[in-house]
C-alpha cells in the first residue's frame, strides 16, 4: 500500500495532466454527439445512451479525482505532521543501489565512506583543523585547507606534501613530517584549480596588531613551485581561471554618482596571465550592478571556468530553504518545518517533520526562539536519487526522497560532505 501511496504521490501532477485530457476529450465527444443528436433524429435513442454514458463516466472519474486529491492530502500534509526524522531513520542502508564514496571533515581528518554505508576509512589526517577541501577537475588530487595549512593529497598513491603554511617559510623538514611551524593569525582561502589539473591559485592572508599582508599565488605541479602574483594597488576579488588554464581573470567596480551617469556602477575585468603575473586592465563596462554574470563575459570572449565550485567543499550550513538536483526533483523545507519532496514542478510531498534543539547562546533568536533544526546540511548527491543530510546528533543520514526511506550512514558527526561527481556508479 505504501509503494502505491509513493507513485500517486510523486506521479500526482502526471495524473492530473491525464484527467484533464481526458476531460476536455470527454467534454468534446459529448458536444459532438449533441450536436448530431440535434441533426440525425433517426439516431435519437443511441445518441441519448452515448451521451448518459460519457456523462456518467466524466462525473465518476472527476468524482474519484477529487476523493484521490482529498487522501492524498491528507497522508502527505496531515499525517505526516505527526512523523519525525528520528521516527524514520534506520540503520539498515542495504536499499541504497549506489557506489560512490563521500568524504567528510572530522575535526583533523577528511574521512570517506561509500554510500551503502561500507569501506569507511581515513583518508587524510593533519595537525589542524580542516576548513574546506577542492577536488582537481581530473579527480586525481584533492586540495585541503586547514585552519593554519594547505595540502596536496594524491588519491591515486596517498602522497602528500605540505604546500603552504601562515608561517613565514616552509623547510623540508616541514614538508616531509608535515608539521606546521609556530602559529600565526591568517587564513588561506580563495582556492581555484585550473582546467587541465596542473596547476591551482590560493589567497595567504597574514595580519597582526600593526599590519596586514594579502599575498596571491599560482602553484604549478609541473616544477612543484609557487609563484606570487603581483598585487595592484586596489584589493583583488576572488580569481577565476580562464578555459585555456593560461590566464586568470578578476573584476572590480566603483560605485558611481548616479545624478552625473546614467548608470550606478562601473565594471573594471582584469586578466593575468600566466606568463608575466601582471594584472592587466582589459574592459570597463558601464552595469546596473556591481557584478557581471557569466554570460556577460561569453559575449566579451571571455569564457570562465566555472566547473570547478562543484568540486570545491567548504563548512556551511542550511543557507536555503530549498534545493534541486541537476535532474529536476527539488526538497525544501517548509514553513511548518517539514522537509518536502517536489518531483516534477509544484505538487509537494511531504516526508517528514525536522525537529528543533535549542542552543545555550546568548544571541536573542536561538534564546528565545525554537532553537536550531536539527539538520545541518543537505546536498544532493549525483543523478538525483539519493540526499545526504547532517544531522546534529545522528551524524550523516542519506535519503530517497521518492521513497522517503532515510537511513544512517555515518553514526559521528561529519561536516563538510562532498565527492568527486566522477566516481558515481548507479546499479
Amino acid at each position: 500500500m505504501s509503494s502505491i501511496i509513493n507513485f500517486l504521490s510523486n506521479n500526482f501532477e502526471v495524473i492530473i495532466l491525464v484527467n484533464f485530457c481526458f476531460f476536455i476529450m470527454a467534454a468534446v465527444t459529448i458536444i459532438f454527439v449533441r450536436l448530431r443528436l440535434s441533426i440525425f433524429a433517426n439516431i435519437r435513442q443511441f445518441s441519448r445512451f452515448l451521451n448518459q454514458l460519457l456523462f456518467y463516466i466524466v462525473v465518476g472519474l472527476q468524482s474519484l479525482m477529487i476523493m484521490l486529491a482529498g487522501y492524498l492530502f491528507l497522508i502527505n500534509y496531515v499525517r505526516a505532521s505527526m512523523i519525525t526524522l528520528e521516527e524514520r531513520t534506520i540503520y539498515d542502508i542495504s536499499w541504497v543501489k549506489s557506489q560512490m564514496p563521500i568524504y567528510y571533515i572530522v575535526g583533523q581528518s577528511l574521512m570517506s565512506i561509500q554510500v551503502n554505508g561500507q569501506d569507511e576509512k581515513k583518508v587524510f589526517e593533519v595537525p589542524y583543523r580542516i576548513r574546506e577541501y577542492h577536488f582537481s577537475p581530473d579527480g586525481q588530487f584533492i586540495l585541503v585547507v586547514t585552519e593554519k595549512d594547505i595540502y596536496k593529497f594524491n588519491r591515486k598513491n596517498g602522497d602528500s606534501e605540505l604546500i603552504d603554511t601562515l608561517s613565514t617559510t616552509v623547510t623540508e623538514d616541514q614538508k616531509e613530517s608535515q608539521q606546521p611551524p609556530a602559529q600565526s593569525k591568517g587564513v588561506i582561502h580563495n582556492v581555484r584549480w585550473a582546467p587541465d589539473s596542473q596547476k591551482f591559485c590560493y589567497e595567504l592572508v597574514k595580519w597582526s596588531k600593526f599590519s596586514s599582508q594579502d599575498t596571491l599565488y599560482v602553484y604549478n605541479l609541473n616544477d612543484e613551485k609557487k609563484y606570487a602574483i603581483h598585487n595592484p594597488t586596489r584589493e583583488v576579488s576572488a580569481l577565476s581561471w580562464d578555459m585555456a588554464s593560461e590566464n586568470l581573470y578578476y573584476t572590480q567596480f566603483e560605485a558611481k554618482d548616479t545624478s552625473r551617469y546614467s548608470y550606478p556602477y562601473e565594471i573594471r575585468i582584469f586578466k593575468v596571465p600566466l606568463s608575466t603575473l601582471h594584472p592587466e586592465l582589459v574592459e570597463k563596462i558601464p552595469y546596473r550592478e556591481p557584478h557581471l554574470s557569466s554570460l556577460n563575459l561569453k559575449l566579451r570572449n571571455i569564457k570562465l571556468f566555472t566547473q570547478g565550485d562543484k568540486l570545491s567543499f567548504g563548512r556551511s550550513g542550511l543557507k536555503e530553504n530549498e534545493w534541486s538536483s541537476e535532474d529536476g526533483p527539488r526538497i525544501g523545507i517548509d514553513e511548518d518545518d517539514h522537509l518536502y519532496y517536489i518531483k516534477n514542478r509544484w505538487w509537494r510531498k511531504r516526508l517528514y517533520k525536522i525537529p528543533s534543539v535549542f542552543i545555550k547562546s546568548d544571541m536573542p533568536r536561538y534564546k528565545y526562539g525554537k532553537g536550531v533544526l536539527v539538520i545541518y546540511n543537505i546536498k544532493w548527491l549525483p543523478g538525483g536519487h539519493y540526499v545526504v543530510l547532517g544531522h546534529r546528533s545522528r551524524g550523516i543520514l542519506i535519503l530517497e526522497p521518492s521513497s522517503g526511506k532515510v537511513g544512517q550512514l555515518v553514526s559521528e558527526k561529519g561536516d563538510t560532505f562532498g565527492w568527486y561527481p566522477g566516481d558515481a556508479k548507479n546499479n
